[in-house]
């Protein structure tokens, strides 16, 4: 998933580091628990979680 996230980003954002994208997955992680959706045992972290991780790192550059 590391991969595959950090590959779409680099389409996107081309001066993205590996390091901001594991920040960004560890942002996901934080929604995902905050959230207490019981929906989610089929997956650790869900694409909802890391588009608002990915828009929370997006908003703090402008």
């Amino acid at each position: 998933m590391l991969s595959w996230l950090t590959k779409k980003l680099k389409k996107e954002l081309p001066f993205i580091s590996s390091e901001i994208v594991i920040n960004i997955m560890k942002s996901a992680a934080d929604i995902e628990l905050q959230s207490n959706n019981k929906n989610t045992q089929d997956r650790l972290i869900s694409v909802k979680s890391i588009e608002e991780a990915v828009n929370k790192y997006l908003s703090g550059l402008s």
